[in-house]
């Protein structure tokens, strides 16, 4: 398995890694991992690390995602921060996005650092 869940009580998310390539169906089946994860915990933040994945997911597939995010679960409610590799992401591509996710009412920030991630969840 290319991905990790986990619930973090300190911080009050869910933890999701992606290690391998980050392809569409795998993070389709690691947020639908996280969801099952947050949902019986009351969980409503999600912390997204692909900083150890070893391809970056494509912008149609970025779209796919962010477009389905209410099938896998989400609700509007719901804060989810994404920690990237800097060294393969794309600035314009992360702020798209943002944007894409933002326009469809949900609460999603790119970060270059973990830290930057949880402390954005925790303000």
């Amino acid at each position: 398995m290319d991905y990790t869940v986990s619930l973090d009580r300190d911080l009050g998310a869910v933890r999701v890694r992606i290690t391998g390539p980050q392809t569409l169906a795998i993070c389709q089946a690691a947020l639908i991992a996280a969801i099952a994860a947050a949902r019986p915990a009351r969980v409503s933040r999600f912390l997204v690390d692909v900083k150890e994945a070893t391809t970056g997911i494509d912008t149609f597939d970025l779209f796919d995602l962010i477009a389905n995010f209410d099938e896998y679960g989400f609700k509007h409610g719901d804060r989810i921060a994404v920690a990237l590799a800097v060294a393969r992401s794309n600035p314009k591509t992360d702020q798209w996005g943002e944007l894409v996710a933002e326009n469809r009412g949900w609460q999603v920030r790119a970060f270059e650092t973990v830290e930057e991630a949880e402390a954005s969840l925790l303000a």
